[in-house]
């Protein structure tokens, strides 16, 4: 079931809220993308030079990713209204990448009407106001500028250690369903009266991964953060380390396989 779009005057609140003091955490031990799926960006691009927006680009993550996919070409512009992650992103950063920072949100683009070539939103839709956002996006973008929504999924299906992962989840956060999609980005693209065409790619990858480095991936999520707060922070650390320590490999690694994918819209000419 997906969520139904509705706007809220909560959203940037909420997200300052949620991620303010995690910078740190967030840019150790959040997932990357796949490079190979990003890489799709540029079937659907023009050719040439970029302009490029990535919406609620947290410590710069995904700013990065998105630029190596799209090599020299594009200048990259990471917009996030959390000043604790734009100083990450900054310091992640190398300082003659084509890549810079600004301070705002996905509801007010402070961009010029069709000025922009690409944006891209990972792991964030779900935080914006989403029908002030895409109009938003419509505004700004070129005829042919694409819109790029990506989101990585724990695969639980495929792994009794994610499935009890899901469950802490499940146990300590009220309505919470592992197999409920928060939204169907490709239906809501593809609504839309700006939108010419789709397109949706997916890749499947493992993430392995040490304890320490599964338990800071897990406290960078605000999802998991509130259900620690609600299982009592040092109860949830042990409940989660021994659900890992069940699932350890001989080395002392954990195994997350994980579902990638990335929903294109593109502007009508």
């Amino acid at each position: 079931m997906s969520t139904p779009l509705r706007s809220t005057n909560t959203v940037v609140s909420d997200i300052k809220s949620n991620f303010d003091g995690l910078a740190d955490n967030y840019s150790r031990n959040r997932p990357q993308y796949p490079q190979g799926l990003l890489r799709e960006l540029n079937s659907l691009c023009k050719e040439g030079s970029l302009r490029v927006v990535d919406l609620a680009s947290g410590t710069g993550i995904s700013t990065r990713a998105v630029a190596k996919a799209l090599g020299a070409r594009a200048e990259i512009i990471g917009v996030e209204p959390s000043e604790d992650m734009r100083r990450r992103a900054t310091d992640d950063t190398p300082k003659d990448a084509p890549i810079s920072y600004l301070d705002g949100t996905a509801e007010a683009l402070a961009f010029d009407d069709a000025s922009l070539d690409l944006i891209f939103v990972g792991q964030a839709l779900h935080w914006f106001d989403r029908p002030i956002f895409y109009s938003e996006a419509g505004r700004v973008l070129k005829p042919n500028g694409v819109i790029a929504i990506a989101r990585n999924t724990r695969n639980w299906r495929k792994s009794n250690f994610v499935s009890e992962y899901e469950g802490f989840h499940e146990k300590y956060l009220p309505g919470f369903s592992r197999g409920e999609r928060e939204l169907d980005a490709a239906a809501e693209c593809a609504s839309l009266d700006w939108v010419g065409q789709t397109a949706t790619f997916e890749e499947e990858w493992i993430r392995p991964m040490k304890l320490a480095s599964f338990l800071g991936m897990a406290q960078s999520s605000s999802k998991v953060t509130r259900a620690l707060r609600n299982a009592g922070w040092d109860n949830g650390i042990a409940e989660l380390t021994v659900i890992a320590e069940r699932h350890m490999d001989g080395d002392g690694f954990l195994v997350l396989p994980y579902l990638s994918e990335l929903v294109c819209a593109v502007k009508r000419t």
